[in-house]
């Protein structure tokens, strides 16, 4: 699907908008905002805030 942000065409793909709204149970709406969140088109101040809180304590995300 293209959705237009301010002017500007993003392309989102399909598959990953119908993934999220399976797994998580949200709607089309949700998952295309938290798609353009997650890849960094718009911004979410709680992410954010977790993010920084993250990068202080040093979490690492890889699984061992």
């Amino acid at each position: 699907m293209t959705y237009n942000l301010n002017g500007k065409n993003i392309r989102i793909p399909d598959a990953e908008i119908d993934k999220s709204m399976k797994l998580l149970g949200i709607s089309h709406d949700e998952a295309v905002q938290m798609w353009l969140e997650d890849e960094g088109y718009l911004e979410n101040e709680v992410v954010e805030e977790l993010t920084a809180k993250a990068k202080v304590n040093k979490v690492n995300h890889e699984a061992k």
